[in-house]
């Protein structure tokens, strides 16, 4: 009997699938290219530990921040498996297959948008055997990627919904999508991202207004005199560059632009960024470049404001911090309550040719594990919305938002649900 029993385990091990982490020269049976808003970043890990089998699944860094490119690789739970607490259930054909899931964040929310409808090959992240062993054990990256290659993204992901992609939010050389392009993209919303006003915190202030923060954008104000009458010296504003959906969130939360027409432009590059001796715009291509520029403002005895998203929080040895706007602090509370509405809705989207394929599958199934209340509720600065409302997460979960079933709408005020 007792050698019955153990020839009975020793089968039941030979056929569960073993929990090994994949090497970057292991063959994927399947590689799905995500490109797009930096806010994905945050939660890549998250999304990857409630899909996959736990100990097979390898994180890569671009290096070792991370910031432009990222990717999981690990095998799929089995077939029919319920997931967080949406329901969701992984389908037959993801099934215990070993899925790479790349994601590029570099260039911001546009290269979500348009080189996904336009099945433009962008730099993706090489992962193979020339990336590096770190060292270190999940959820840490356990490997560097340095190497890219042109790929086509099967999804994007944006702070904002693609039609904000528009006039002054578009990348130099960019156009807006047409009526064609954006007929081919299915467009959900995933997750709420609160922003924020950053400040460097030599800024003797607790809040702003919405109207001074205007100002600044626009170039009305060039001087902290202007804001407050007991400050002095040139404002440097640390921006991001058009193409991102910090950016595009700020343009219509701050300026109306582009939801009407008479929204105000943002102000252009003006200044010398090396002496800040004059009101100065910074346009960074990420916000590690905005939050670097304004420490870089306080070493140099300036004061200055930025444009980040609060998934980012202040390391002890950053020298900038958030400010409340109107009195309003940039809290989760205050943003799922609807008192602080500088928030967005960020969508993903991909082609409805890849619907019913194994691929879509993946991003369907990423998207709504995405979406799950579960997960946003461990993770800094971003909400479930209102349409995945779920009683145990209610302090995590928006109450308002600015869309509707159809998808987000970035122009519209918001409207409190519950």
């Amino acid at each position: 009997m007792k050698l019955n029993k153990i020839a009975l385990a020793l089968a039941a091990l030979m056929a569960a699938p073993a929990a090994f982490a994949h090497s970057p020269t292991t063959i994927p049976d399947l590689v799905v290219r995500i490109s797009g808003a930096s806010a994905q970043q945050g939660t890549l890990v998250q999304i990857s530990e409630q899909m996959m089998v736990a100990g097979t699944i390898d994180v890569f860094y671009n290096d070792a921040a991370g910031k432009n490119h990222r990717a999981v690789f690990g095998t799929v739970k089995p077939t029919g498996t319920a997931i967080g607490v949406l329901g969701t259930t992984i389908p037959a054909s993801i099934g215990g297959k070993k899925v790479l899931i790349t994601d590029r964040a570099a260039g911001g929310s546009f290269y979500g948008v348009g080189p996904v409808a336009r099945a433009q090959a962008i730099d993706a992240m090489k992962v193979d055997g020339s990336c590096t062993s770190t060292g270190n054990a999940f959820p840490s990256a356990s490997y560097y990627c340095a190497g890219t290659e042109l790929k086509i993204s099967d999804a994007g992901v944006s702070d904002v919904e693609p039609g904000m992609f528009r006039g002054d939010n578009l990348p130099a050389g960019e156009t807006a999508l047409s009526a064609a392009e954006s007929a081919i993209l299915d467009v959900a919303s995933q997750n709420g991202v609160v922003m924020g006003i950053a400040v460097t915190s030599n800024l003797p202030l607790t809040s702003l207004s919405k109207a001074a923060i205007q100002s600044i954008m626009t170039g009305t104000y060039t001087d902290w005199s202007q804001v407050d009458a007991g400050l002095s010296g040139p404002i440097t504003l640390e921006t991001r560059a058009a193409g991102s959906g910090t950016k595009a969130a700020a343009n219509a939360f701050f300026l109306n632009n582009p939801c009407s027409s008479a929204g105000l432009p943002p102000f252009g590059t003006q200044g010398d960024p090396v002496n800040f001796s004059t009101y100065t715009v910074v346009e960074n291509g990420s916000t590690g470049g905005v939050k670097a520029g304004l420490n870089s403002v306080f070493g140099k005895g300036m004061m200055g404001l930025g444009l980040v998203s609060l998934e980012n929080t202040p390391a002890v040895t950053d020298n900038w911090k958030f400010i409340a706007i109107d009195g309003v602090a940039p809290t989760i509370a205050n943003a799922v309550n609807g008192d602080y509405q500088f928030f967005v809705e960020q969508s993903m989207q991909w082609r409805t040719s890849t619907n019913g394929t194994a691929v879509g599958d993946v991003l369907n199934t990423f998207r709504t594990v995405s979406s799950d209340p579960l997960i946003l509720s461990a993770l800094p600065g971003v909400a479930a919305t209102p349409f995945n409302y779920d009683a145990a997460y209610a302090a995590t979960t928006l109450k308002g938002t600015r869309a509707a079933i159809s998808g987000p709408n970035s122009c519209q005020p918001v409207q409190l649900y519950y």
